[in-house]
């Protein structure tokens, strides 16, 4: 009762800032509002079961869940066979760009995604993707500060399932806290950042909101990235740097976290392309990363892990796309990884860092109904292996079809 009272005033504060955003922009003829987003309604279910981000759930389907004889008959009941069916609007979002004057915006990005809630209707809230300024300073130069894409890793594979993307499975880089610098001449961009290392959102059960190791740390994420060429055209090169603390004796040490990726986007015709690839340390000690190496806090073993993703899109006519993707991430040394514990029930969720490959292959089609209406399908496959007692790895494919509406 006591979540739901909190979502339910974090809701209302929400929509109040967005309503008094609006009435501003009708008092005060400076201020530019333009509304983004869109509706995805889908329907969406998978032979075995797979995971969102370690939950057991189709809210944003990341791996595939690992076997785990749970004690019945040799082989007669796996934690992994229980496919299923749900129908979300999780993923659906929308947002604001604010714009003050030429030099000058504000930008808000909202969706209701919750792994802790697996098919919910109007249990949903709205969660903070994107709250942004950006000012120009020149030309040349601009600034942006808030929360926004990590620019380690600055492209996302052609999908339906925009939250999971291929993250976990060779992708990297979600959202941070950061403060960027941009410099742009023609056809060259720098971005420099300096960030909160990793985030500390609390316990929105227990109502707790302290500081851990991720403020007591101190050392904030820095972050270059370079591009060759422009959007659709470009190539690039980028890396991500910090320190955080880790305690595998009474006392406390600090680690280092660093990640190397490269990137590349081509059109040619109609024909888009991506990919990117890279490698790292710790990486997934910083949440914002969403990859697989992951040092436990009590172990003295650094984890290292490599990764990379391909990705089309080719039209089919006038109306019709084909789209797909191919990911894959790995620990590169699994004897670094701390293994998790047996499995009690069907249901508990892995346990983080446990993970160590990744495969996700998909593809899908879309078509348009109108301008702004599509109607979509998308088939993945996941084959993931954990370090985990007693368990094996675990395979699943899954099926997406729903209606996809720009706003």
């Amino acid at each position: 009762m006591k979540l739901q009272t909190q979502r339910g005033r974090f809701a209302a504060l929400t929509l109040a800032a967005l309503t008094s955003t609006l009435v501003a922009s009708q008092a005060y003829a400076a201020l530019d509002v333009k509304l983004t987003g869109f509706l995805k309604a889908s329907a969406i279910g998978s032979d075995k079961a797979v995971e969102s981000y370690g939950a057991k759930n189709y809210v944003a389907p990341t791996s595939a869940r690992p076997q785990y004889n749970l004690g019945a008959a040799p082989n007669e009941f796996r934690s992994n066979q229980d496919g299923g069916l749900s129908f979300q609007t999780a993923q659906s979002r929308f947002g604001f760009v604010v714009t003050v004057d030429e030099t000058t915006k504000a930008v808000f990005e909202f969706d209701f995604v919750d792994f802790n809630r697996s098919s919910p209707t109007v249990q949903q809230y709205p969660r903070v993707r994107i709250a942004k300024i950006e000012h120009r300073l020149s030309d040349n130069l601009a600034i942006q500060a808030g929360q926004d894409w990590d620019i380690f890793a600055p492209l996302n594979t052609f999908t339906y399932n925009y939250v999971g993307n291929t993250f976990q499975a060779g992708n990297a880089g979600f959202m941070r806290q950061q403060a960027v610098l941009v410099h742009t001449t023609e056809g060259f961009e720098q971005k420099a950042a300096i960030s909160l290392f990793t985030a500390n959102p609390g316990s929105p059960v227990t109502g707790t909101a302290n500081i851990n190791d991720a403020e007591r740390g101190a050392v904030p994420g820095f972050a270059y990235s370079a591009a060759w060429g422009t959007t659709p055209n470009r190539v690039g090169l980028s890396a991500f740097y910090s320190r955080f603390i880790v305690r595998p004796t009474t006392g406390r040490e600090m680690a280092d976290v660093y990640g190397l990726n490269a990137f590349a986007e081509q059109k040619w015709g109609g024909f888009d392309f991506r990919a990117e690839a890279y490698y790292g340390q710790n990486l997934n000690n910083s949440n914002s990363m969403l990859t697989l190496a992951t040092r436990n806090p009590a172990s003295a073993n650094d984890v290292t892990e490599a990764g990379g993703w391909v990705s089309g899109r080719l039209p089919v006519g006038e109306k019709t796309n084909l789209f797909g993707s191919v990911g894959y991430a790995s620990i590169l040394d699994e004897s670094k990884v701390v293994a998790g514990p047996a499995f009690t029930t069907s249901d508990a969720n892995m346990t983080a860092g446990t993970m160590v490959s990744n495969l996700a292959a998909k593809l899908g089609s879309d078509h348009k109904l109108t301008d702004k209406l599509s109607v979509f399908g998308e088939i993945s496959h996941f084959n993931s292996r954990f370090k985990i007692t007693g368990a094996e790895a675990g395979n699943a494919t899954l099926a997406e079809v729903g209606l996809f509406l720009f706003l």
